[in-house]
C-alpha cells in the first residue's frame, strides 16, 4: 500500500519503453511498456505513475529519444481510452550522474539523452493536459529531485561517485564483496541502481508530489 491506497505494479526488471526487433536479441527478451499496457485493466479509479526510459538508453544503448518517448505517450492515450483519468508521468534521472555513466566513455552521450528525453516528455505532456483537460495528468522532474538527493548525501560525506559493490544487488555467499547492507553510506548499490535508503527519500519526495496534486481530500 502507498498513501493508504492498494498499489500494483506492472514493471518489470530491465524494462524499456519503446518496443525493439527480434533481431536484438536483448530486446526482444525484456519487457517493454507496451506488453505491460496489456496486461492492465483501466479504471478510473486508478493514479498510473509512468516512469520509463532509462534501459532503452543504458541496458540497450539506444538513442532514438524520439522513439523512445513517442512510444511512452502511446501508452498513456491508450489508458486514458480505457478510462484512466488520473496519471503521472515522471522524466529520467541524469544517467551520466550513476557510476556507469561517471566512468564511461558514454558519459556526455548519457547527459544529453537524458536532457532530451525529459525535455520532449514534459512537452509531449503539457500537450496531453490540453488535449484532455477534464484528466489531471501530472510530469515529475525525477532529475531535479534526485539532483538534490544526490546533494544532501554530498553534504554528509556519502559517496556519489562510486558503487557500494560491484556484483550488483544479488549476494553471492563466500564472495569478496561485502554482504549487502539496506543503507550504506553510498548514493549507489551497484553501477546503476541507487541504494534502499536513497529509494526511500526519493518515495518521500513523491508521496509529497502525489499528495498535493492529486488529493481528493
Amino acid at each position: 500500500h502507498f498513501l493508504g491506497k492498494e498499489m500494483l505494479n506492472f514493471a518489470e526488471g530491465g524494462s524499456t519503453s519503446a518496443r525493439y526487433s527480434c533481431f536484438n536479441c536483448l530486446g526482444d527478451f525484456v519487457s517493454n511498456t507496451d506488453r505491460q499496457v496489456a496486461s492492465y485493466t483501466p479504471s478510473h479509479q486508478d493514479l498510473a505513475i509512468f516512469l520509463l526510459g532509462a534501459n532503452d538508453y543504458m541496458t540497450l544503448h539506444k538513442d532514438n529519444v524520439m522513439m523512445v518517448v513517442e512510444q511512452q505517450i502511446d501508452d498513456i492515450e491508450k489508458i486514458i481510452s480505457g478510462g484512466v483519468n488520473n496519471v503521472l508521468v515522471m522524466g529520467i534521472p541524469d544517467l551520466s550522474l550513476t557510476p556507469y555513466g561517471k566512468h564511461s566513455d558514454e558519459k556526455r552521450k548519457l547527459k544529453d539523452e537524458s536532457t532530451a528525453h525529459n525535455a520532449l516528455l514534459k512537452t509531449n505532456v503539457e500537450e496531453l493536459k490540453e488535449k484532455y483537460p477534464q484528466h489531471k495528468i501530472c510530469y515529475f522532474e525525477t532529475a531535479d529531485a534526485f539532483k538534490m538527493i544526490m546533494e544532501v548525501a554530498s553534504n554528509i560525506g556519502y559517496d556519489t561517485e562510486n558503487p557500494y559493490t560491484h556484483h550488483g544487488y544479488v549476494h553471492v555467499p563466500g564472495a569478496k564483496d561485502p554482504q549487502l547492507d539496506i543503507c550504506p553510506q553510498y548514493v549507489f548499490n551497484d553501477f546503476v541502481h541507487p541504494t534502499q535508503e536513497v529509494h526511500h527519500c526519493f518515495a518521500t519526495m513523491l508521496e509529497s508530489f502525489i499528495a498535493h496534486h492529486y488529493s481528493t481530500e
